[in-house]
């Protein structure tokens, strides 16, 4: 059986020492709580050998949208369904957008992808936008299967998904 990460250990592993006069890390840290507290109701908590691959890109990437997109990130009723709008991935200029207005939100807060090295956020964005080849079960222990092409897409398919079952009550499967 393979081990699902729990919401809260892939929160633990978004812990990054940001600097805290710039009110960045506040930010970064509020933005991973909400992630957490939005995917929770919908989070898997148990599985067979099989799972997606993207589930651990979720968290950080719903983190990201939420630490650059103030309307997004804004509590109350309808946070769910501005999140999934703005999560929503469907074509390949859609993800282009996407990566864009992320891109974009860092470097207005002070994130560049120049810096990665030294930049935790900009270094999680490069990440989770480079492409990558898929892999087949075959390739991967415990069966996973990762998607061909930036995982920053296909997790926010996966987000969507999830947040989109909020509105309709649903549940995980477990």
């Amino acid at each position: 059986m393979t081990m699902l990460p729990t919401l809260s250990e892939l929160a633990d592993a978004l812990t990054y020492d940001l600097p805290p006069s710039s009110g960045r890390r506040e930010a970064w840290q509020s933005a991973v709580e909400t992630a957490v507290s939005l995917l929770e109701p919908v989070w898997p908590q148990k599985t067979d050998d099989f799972y997606d691959a993207d589930l651990p890109n979720t968290l950080p990437t719903v983190a990201l949208v939420l630490y650059v997109d103030e309307r997004a990130a804004e509590p109350g009723a309808g946070q769910a369904e501005r999140l999934a709008d703005r999560l929503r991935v469907v074509s390949a200029d859609q993800y282009s957008e996407l990566e864009t207005f992320i891109r974009a939100g860092l470097e207005l807060r002070g994130h560049s992808t120049e810096h990665a090295a030294t930049d935790p956020l900009a270094r999680l964005f490069l990440d989770l936008t480079a492409h990558r080849s898929g892999a087949t079960h075959m390739e991967l222990p415990g069966y996973l299967t990762l998607k061909d092409g930036p995982q920053l897409r296909w997790a926010a398919q996966d987000a969507t998904f999830r947040i989109e079952r909020l509105g309709s009550g649903g549940r995980a499967a477990s």
